[in-house]
């Protein structure tokens, strides 16, 4: 029980400290967990989209960056969790948009400050990887801790 206190003291300390590199990698036709572009056209060209999938990727980092949930169900999977939520007995419970704006006002709770800067942002096909530096000052629980 003592070195479990001592990790979540010395996590708790990290999160004081935020400011990490975040990978977000999304895969619109699949149904991974993390999927959160769910969405796909059908017959377009593979530069429209790669190009549609990083507009994608960018409404998802504002809708982080700022806290603004009124379009994430545009481009959040109904399949979609947050693996950090799911040790939430009702956070647990949510899937898709639901999931994803508990997920984001979470964050904007537990971090004053919020802020994500895109670093670089890569496609291939369904894939988009988009690196980005996220900043903020931890001010309450961030998930169960």
């Amino acid at each position: 029980m003592q070195a479990s206190r001592t990790i979540k003291a010395q996590f708790k300390k990290f999160i004081n400290l935020f400011n990490i590199f975040w990978i977000i990698i999304i895969i619109p036709r699949s149904n991974i967990a993390y999927n959160v572009c769910g969405r796909h056209t059908s017959g377009e060209d593979e530069q429209a989209t790669e190009e549609n999938n990083i507009k994608l990727a960018r409404q998802l980092i504002e809708a982080f960056n700022t806290g603004d949930v009124s379009n994430v169900s545009q481009f959040t999977s109904p399949q979609y969790f947050n693996h950090e939520s799911q040790v939430d007995p009702v956070r647990g419970q949510l899937r898709g948009p639901e999931e994803f704006i508990d997920t984001i006002k979470n964050n904007h709770i537990a971090f004053l400050d919020l802020h994500y800067e895109e670093q670089a942002i890569i496609t291939q096909d369904n894939i988009v990887v988009s690196i980005i530096n996220v900043t903020g000052t931890n001010r309450g629980n961030f998930f169960i801790l």
